[in-house]
């Protein structure tokens, strides 16, 4: 997708018009939406950011990778409660793969810091 080629180039704007494009002529098109997700992450636009995981997961609802970044979302707002719990799903639905493995490092991370609290 062109808008993935701009995000690489940090041309996060770019990749954003690329993929309301592909979703205009798509809008079932879960990916783009989750592409668009992370190019609002890497902008800080954190609610935004959460709006498209939540759409890709309406379309796809067994997409770890988007519960994987609404967690790391949620992280970064310091909810880590709700963070674990999206890293839990993810870990439910990728058990074996990297989603999974990289949502119980997550988890166990998180579990580190809030015991501290």
């Amino acid at each position: 997708m062109w808008g993935n080629l701009l995000g690489d180039q940090f041309d996060y704007n770019g990749a954003i018009a690329k993929y309301q494009k592909t979703i205009e002529l798509d809008p079932k098109f879960a990916i783009a939406y989750y592409n668009w997700g992370i190019a609002l992450q890497e902008q800080k636009d954190y609610d935004g950011a959460i709006a498209k995981y939540q759409k890709v997961i309406e379309l796809d609802p067994k997409y770890a990778n988007a519960y994987n970044n609404w967690g790391f979302v949620l992280e970064k707002q310091e909810d880590y409660v709700q963070a674990i719990a999206k890293y839990e799903k993810a870990a439910e639905l990728d058990p074996n793969g990297e989603s999974g493995t990289w949502a119980r490092r997550a988890i166990n991370r998180l579990k580190n810091v809030t015991s501290k609290e």
